[in-house]
């Protein structure tokens, strides 16, 4: 038997579900203090790749990792690549950098946002 029809899901629409015990808390979707002053952290620590500068490439990766009550970051993964490998190294050293400039959550949390890089003008 097929599942019932039902309203189609966008990709990552899991939003405050637990998995594992572990809310997920997707950018966009969810107002969460916590995972704001996460995102402003890795945005303050991003640094645009010169070569991507300079070959005028953009793109916005997507990535997923959990903090625990510690505060500290682990599981990292690229959720949707931005569509250059650098880019994507970019994003990922920007969250490793970030990691000591956030707090703690109350519970351990899966968080997932986008981190964009758009040349202005």
């Amino acid at each position: 038997p097929s599942p019932a029809p039902g309203p189609a899901a966008a990709p990552g629409a899991q939003t405050a579900s637990a998995e594992g015990g572990i809310s997920t808390l997707v950018y966009g979707e969810v107002d969460d203090p916590f995972l704001a002053q996460v995102k402003r952290a890795v945005e303050r620590e991003l640094h645009y790749p010169r070569k991507a500068r300079q070959f005028h490439i953009e793109g916005t990766a997507v990535v997923q990792f959990i903090v625990n009550a510690q505060g500290e970051l682990t599981e990292l993964k690229l959720f949707k690549s931005a569509g250059h490998p650098m880019l994507d190294k970019a994003a990922m050293r920007a969250l490793d950098d970030a990691q000591s400039s956030w707090g703690k959550p109350r519970n351990t949390v899966r968080l997932r946002f986008p981190i964009q890089f758009k040349l202005a003008g």
